[in-house]
C-alpha cells in the first residue's frame, strides 16, 4: 500500500472558464483501494464539507478526522487523500476553486492569489461545528443544484459571505504559528515528493539537498521554514502516519508494515511509533478492533 503524490493540473475540471469552481459531492476512498493513499497536490484552494458518516484525511504530516458538520480546508500546495474505513464511509461536498475565482478586474476584489502564495496566508485545517458554515454550504448546494436564473451570482455571494468568515475567524496570518513558507517550499518541494513517492526507501539527507540545488545546512533551514520541522523527522512521522493507517486497515503483521512503510528494523519501528503515539503497534492496533 503506497503513497504517491504529484503536482496536479486541474484546469481541466474547470469547464466554465467564467465560472472557475468545481462543487460536487464525493465518498471518501477505501482503504482497501489500491489508489486510497494517491496523494497530491495543487495551487487551488479546496473545501470538504462532511455531512454524512466520517473519514480519515491525510493532510501533509497531519492526521485529520473528520466527521459530520466538519469543515475540512486544504491551502495551495499542501500534499492530501482522504481515506474511509468500512462500507460507511465519509460523504462530504467537495468544492474546489480557483485563487482569481473572485478577482473580476475591479480593484476591489478579493485577492485569494496575493494573500495566499506572495503573502502566505493559511486557512485552519479542521473547523468544527459552525453553525454559519453549515448554512453557508446548504445555500451552495441549493443554489447549485437548482441552477434558477442568476445562480451564478447567489454561488458567488454565498462564497464572498464564507470567506469573509474564514478570514475573520479561521485565519492564520503570515509569521504566526503554524504558517507555510511558500518560497521556501518552492525549493525544497523536489525533496518533499521524494519523501512522499519513496518513503519506503532508504532516503538519506544528503540526497534531499542534492535534489533541491542547494547545500546540506540551507537546504535543512528552508525545509524547517516550509514543514515546520527537520527533513529527518519529517520523512519519519510521515512514514509512521502510513503505519498507522495500515494498522487499522489491514490485517498484515506488524513486521511487514514496518517494512513498507521504510523502517529497516521492525525493533526501531516500534519505538518510533511508541514514541511518536504513546503506545505499542501492537497496543495501537488492539485498541482499534
Amino acid at each position: 500500500m503506497k503513497s504517491t503524490q504529484k503536482v496536479s493540473d486541474m484546469s481541466k475540471y474547470f469547464t466554465d472558464t467564467d465560472f472557475r469552481l468545481v462543487f460536487q459531492p464525493f465518498k471518501a476512498s477505501s482503504i482497501d483501494d489500491p489508489s486510497a493513499l494517491s496523494r497530491t497536490l495543487h495551487e487551488e484552494i479546496e473545501l470538504k464539507y462532511f455531512y454524512e458518516g466520517n473519514s480519515t484525511l491525510i493532510i501533509g504530516t497531519e492526521t485529520v478526522e473528520a466527521t459530520v458538520g466538519d469543515l475540512v480546508v486544504i491551502n495551495p500546495y499542501e500534499p492530501h487523500s482522504t481515506i474511509r474505513f468500512g462500507e460507511d464511509g465519509g460523504h462530504y461536498r467537495f468544492l474546489m476553486m480557483d485563487l482569481d475565482f473572485f478577482l473580476d478586474g475591479s480593484t476591489g476584489g478579493l485577492d485569494l492569489r496575493a494573500m495566499m502564495i506572495k503573502n502566505g496566508l493559511t486557512f485552519q485545517t479542521l473547523i468544527r461545528g459552525d453553525a454559519k458554515i453549515s448554512d453557508i454550504i446548504n445555500r451552495i448546494t441549493e443554489a447549485h443544484a437548482e441552477k434558477k436564473p442568476y445562480w451564478k451570482l447567489a454561488v458567488r455571494g454565498a462564497l464572498l459571505e464564507l470567506f469573509a468568515l474564514l478570514l475573520n475567524e479561521y485565519s492564520i496570518k503570515p509569521n504566526e504559528e503554524g504558517c507555510g513558507n511558500f518560497r521556501a517550499f518552492e525549493t525544497v518541494e523536489p525533496a518533499l515528493r521524494k519523501i512522499r513517492e519513496d518513503y519506503d526507501k532508504p532516503i538519506s539527507l544528503d540526497e534531499l539537498a542534492e535534489l533541491c540545488n542547494v547545500s546540506k545546512c540551507h537546504f535543512c533551514r528552508l525545509f524547517r521554514n516550509a514543514a515546520g520541522q527537520s527533513p529527518m523527522r519529517y520523512l519519519t512521522e510521515y512514514r509512521l502516519k502510513i503505519a498507522n493507517l495500515m494498522l487499522s486497515g489491514s490485517g498484515e503483521s506488524i513486521g511487514t508494515i514496518a517494512e513498507k512503510c521504510g523502517f529497516e528494523e521492525q525493533a526501531y519501528f516500534c519505538q518510533c511509533y511508541k514514541a511518536h503515539y504513546g503506545v505499542s503497534p501492537t497496543q495501537s492496533r488492539t485498541k482499534k478492533q
